[in-house]
């Protein structure tokens, strides 16, 4: 668990799964560490949160997923003779009011099997 003062333990980042696997916690709350979003959704709502709380939240966080791909979109063009596409990983946190904060845009995410 995060406390001020613990530097030194990797295993409190907040959103790595390559980091979070490896600690004795892993897996003890949810399979995985990870939920869906319909069992996300049931939480909010079991906490007072509307039932259409997690949408306003996915709204505000695809059109923040846009803008940022926009700013960075002349950047990004492909060169002639590539044929490619790079994945982005966008880690976000919800604060108590369900406004999301963009943490860290990931060039390289770990894709999960």
């Amino acid at each position: 668990m995060y406390t001020e003062g613990n530097w030194e333990d990797e295993i409190i980042h907040l959103s790595n799964h390559a980091i979070q696997e490896h600690s004795e916690d892993f897996g003890k709350m949810e399979e995985g560490n990870e939920v869906s979003f319909s069992t996300f959704n049931d939480w909010l709502v079991s906490q007072g949160h509307g039932s259409g709380a997690w949408q306003s939240a996915l709204d505000a966080i695809n059109g923040c997923c846009v803008e940022c791909l926009q700013a960075g979109w002349s950047n990004m063009l492909p060169r002639p003779g590539m044929l490619c596409f790079q994945l982005f990983g966008f880690d976000f946190l919800l604060d108590q009011g369900l406004h999301p904060v963009l943490l860290e845009i990931n060039g390289s995410p770990a894709c999960r099997e």
